[in-house]
């Protein structure tokens, strides 16, 4: 009697459980096209395309008298606070 006892106490949660359950089918994953990028990433400059102070020191002793270089001062400033 006592070996049924433990076989049914082995079985039944078996049965309770409700035995396996079938799984729905996945859904199918939608392709998503990836967007492209409309510009094209530039290459980094190489150090003798970059802009440095005495690139323009002859522009700007043609251009910058002392008559005008408050207002030159200015525009730079004003240009640089923008950014």
């Amino acid at each position: 009697m006592t070996r049924w006892m433990l076989i049914l106490s082995l079985v039944v949660p078996f049965y309770a459980c409700g035995g396996e359950e079938e799984s729905p089918e996945p859904e199918p994953i939608e392709e998503v096209e990836q967007e492209t990028p409309e510009e094209v990433a530039e290459v980094d400059p190489t150090e003798d395309e970059i802009p440095i102070a005495e690139d323009f020191e002859d522009e700007a002793e043609s251009e910058i008298t002392a008559e005008n270089y408050a207002s030159v001062l200015d525009e730079l400033e004003a240009e640089v606070g923008d950014e």
